[in-house]
């Protein structure tokens, strides 16, 4: 893929952090779609359990319910967090450009208020300050 023209052919650091939060975010997508198709399936087994008449408590014992749902929050939260970096390493580089917080919540379609987080995390993890503007309560 090329790199877009506003970086003059140099991929900085800036933007190799975008690119590998991207492909964070992809295999995070992938294996949290990956445990969607296992708990779709799991479903549809669940309920021909249930509708042979197997008793509610044994076909969660029989499913071990409680570590499927343990297995789905890892993975919502393993994707939540790399959604959150993206968003954060994107936010950086948008401000870097010259982009306003407001801009950068409009893109994302966000409020200017999460926006100033996104950029603020940037400011934590140790990235360079870039153009914001005051946000108000």
């Amino acid at each position: 893929m090329p790199v877009p023209p506003t970086y003059h052919g140099e991929v900085d650091d800036g933007l190799q952090r975008v690119l590998g939060d991207l492909e964070d975010y992809t295999a995070a997508a992938v294996q949290l779609r990956d445990e969607l198709d296992r708990l779709i399936a799991w479903n549809a087994e669940d309920a021909e359990y249930l509708r042979s008449g197997m008793a509610i408590t044994d076909s969660m014992r029989r499913a071990d319910s409680a570590r499927r749902s343990r297995d789905l929050t890892r993975y919502l939260d393993e994707f939540e967090s790399v959604r959150r970096a993206v968003r954060v390493s994107v936010t950086a580089l948008m401000l870097d450009d010259g982009n306003t917080v407001t801009e950068v919540g409009d893109a994302f379609g966000v409020s200017r208020q999460l926006a100033h987080r996104f950029a603020t995390d940037r400011s934590a993890t140790g990235g360079p300050a870039g153009p914001t503007e005051e946000v108000g309560p």
